[in-house]
């Protein structure tokens, strides 16, 4: 597979690059699901012993071909920083989802070229033989 030049890649998807490139490379990520519980922490004189229960954060992931559930419980001052970490992940599917939607749209295109080149090359095999044979008239 041969490698294109960079001015040949549309800008839009040079700055889908670009910007992949800063997420992966230079800031933290992280795949998962968000979820709330409400529990009681079985102290005494606490307000969850009265009713109004803590409330805390866990992230879950699926672990890919086991079916087992990965999860964490999140501290309260972390919430935010994992969230967007979250997020980041996000972005990184979306950007990586336009990569492929133009590679999809371009995927015929190459192929036409590869043919469109192999029939010049024929083009090129009969115009060489048409010439020897004037030339051996």
């Amino acid at each position: 597979m041969t490698m294109q030049h960079r001015n040949h890649i549309p800008d839009k998807l040079r700055n889908t690059f670009s910007k992949l490139h800063l997420l992966i490379n230079q800031k933290r990520f992280i795949r998962g699901s968000f979820y709330y519980l409400k529990n009681k922490c079985g102290k005494k004189n606490c307000k969850c012993t009265k009713g109004e229960k803590h409330i805390s954060l866990y992230i879950q992931k699926n672990i890919k071909g086991t079916g087992k559930i990965k999860k964490t419980l999140i501290h309260k001052l972390r919430w935010e920083d994992v969230k967007e970490m979250n997020n980041r992940y996000k972005e990184i599917l979306n950007l990586l989802e336009e990569v492929s939607d133009y590679e999809w749209e371009h995927i015929r295109d190459k192929d036409k070229d590869k043919k469109s080149s192999k029939e010049k090359e024929k083009e090129k095999e009969k115009e060489k033989e048409t010439e020897k044979k004037k030339g051996e008239k």
